[in-house]
């Protein structure tokens, strides 16, 4: 998504919004052109998006990951659903969608007035609520964007590198490799598909689209206190770290931080809450264990434990045993302090948490409009 078209989407949760709904309209009507519906059946296609706010140099760069059926449920009057597998997209269809929905959002933009007819004209899109209490998080934000810094000495230069508009009607498709193409400053990649036995890639995918904006691996201390981002691919010109002071750090991390109430993962289709037919295809985890549905007891599991959703995202399992491996289970909970003080010593642990660590430096308060006052112990 270009430069423009992502700050818009990025500050305001309306148009972010808008353009997954085109977006998903768009490719769902490929599936569902391709079946023929009748009163007695309905073509209902299903999508699951992640909205990535973040490139690999931590800048602001807006892009959906969506992860989609290759075909449609064929629902019937009963609500009972039927997986229909259909033709997959190739490079000429891609073409065309990339256009669909890229003219499809220009032409929202314009009517909403954030963009002009003339190609290089971009209005100030009108931001959320909170920027009016924070403004400067609107500079923030255009600053990420272009891989400048927004604030303190270094403001208005690009980031550190070490290592050796928005088109015309004319513009068509330009096809950039096998199902890719980009119009407009849109492009559209689809050349990854899953097969129904491939479980291991499909888990590789879905953590690969909701990965975190960076990993603490690639981030190291040089002698001088700025920090190094180590990119996953050397940049053109030869560029392998992106390098940072403390307070450009955090400047970067607070750009890519989502506004309030803004989903990062969108249902659509049949995977929607709002979608009849939902609970006939989503299993929930008594069914996963091979308990009928219809059987299960919503008072005993209604979603998975939060223990194994963490172990999914930290690799550590805190309901498993560390000594026989089994499976550990709630005895009794102690809220009393003398209690639990009683019952550390009992077990031959600390009653008393350790001391904790001082920070490395102290930040005073201060505000954007001035600079940072920043006193080292």
């Amino acid at each position: 998504m270009k430069r423009a078209y992502a700050l818009l989407a990025a500050a305001n949760r309306t148009v972010m919004a808008t353009i997954h709904k085109i977006a998903t309209q768009c490719i769902h009507s490929f599936y569902v052109e391709q079946f023929n519906e009748t009163p007695d059946v309905r073509a209902i296609p299903g999508s699951i998006t992640f909205v990535q706010r973040f490139g690999s140099g931590l800048n602001l760069n807006l892009h959906l990951h969506m992860l989609l059926l290759e075909g449609i449920y064929a629902v019937q009057k009963d609500q009972t659903p039927k997986l229909v597998t259909l033709r997959a997209p190739e490079d000429r269809d891609i073409e065309v969608l990339v256009d669909q929905i890229a003219k499809r959002i220009i032409e929202y933009l314009r009517k909403k007035g954030y963009i002009q007819e003339t190609p290089d004209t971009t209005l100030h899109p009108e931001l959320d609520g909170l920027f009016d209490e924070y403004p400067a998080l609107s500079d923030c934000m255009q600053a990420s964007i272009s891989s400048r810094i927004a604030f303190g000495p270094r403001a208005g230069q690009y980031v550190r590198r070490i290592g050796s508009g928005y088109g015309y009607e004319e513009e068509v498709p330009l096809s950039k490799g096998t199902r890719c193409a980009s119009i407009h400053g849109f492009s559209l990649h689809a050349n990854v598909s899953v097969d129904a036995y491939e479980r291991d890639k499909l888990f590789r995918i879905i953590k690969y689209m909701g990965r975190p904006a960076v990993a603490n691996e690639r981030l190291s201390l040089d002698q001088q206190g700025d920090i190094l981002l180590a990119l996953k691919k050397p940049y053109a010109d030869g560029t392998t770290h992106l390098k940072f002071s403390p307070e450009e750090l955090i400047e970067k991390l607070a750009a890519l931080v989502p506004l309030p109430h803004s989903h990062l993962v969108r249902y659509s289709g049949i995977f929607s809450s709002h979608c009849n037919a939902r609970s006939k295809v989503v299993l929930d985890p008594q069914a996963r264990k091979g308990k009928p549905r219809d059987d299960a007891d919503a008072k005993l599991v209604k979603n998975t434990r939060w223990s194994k959703l963490l172990s999914r995202c930290f690799q550590v399992d805190i309901a498993t045993c560390t000594r026989c491996g089994g499976e550990l289970r709630i005895v009794a909970a102690v809220m009393k302090g003398e209690e639990i003080s009683r019952y550390l010593s009992h077990t031959g642990r600390a009653a008393q948490p350790p001391p904790i660590t001082p920070a490395r430096y102290e930040q005073a308060a201060f505000s954007y409009d001035d600079e940072p006052v920043i006193s080292y112990e």
